[in-house]
């Protein structure tokens, strides 16, 4: 009874595993999410301060999520 229920187990996780990848590539590889910032009052604007001219040579990307992110991809021109 242990064994058939390791078995079927093991099945599902293989076949879930293989269909999450091939969900995950029809998504579009390499895309990353977009977060829109909305403020909570209509009246307020959200706005940055870009600097003009090319990124610095030393980009650095910090912060919570940071190690998840692609330093190229922070680096490309809009």
């Amino acid at each position: 009874m242990f064994n058939e229920d390791f078995v079927r187990t093991y099945n599902r996780i293989a076949t879930r595993t293989v269909e999450i990848l091939a969900e995950e590539k029809a998504a579009g590889e390499g895309e990353a999410e977009q977060i829109q910032l909305v403020a909570e009052d209509p009246n307020v604007k959200i706005g940055f301060n870009l600097p003009d001219g090319p990124p610095p040579a030393d980009l650095r990307i910090e912060g919570e999520g940071s190690e998840q992110m692609d330093i190229e991809q922070a680096s490309l021109s809009p």
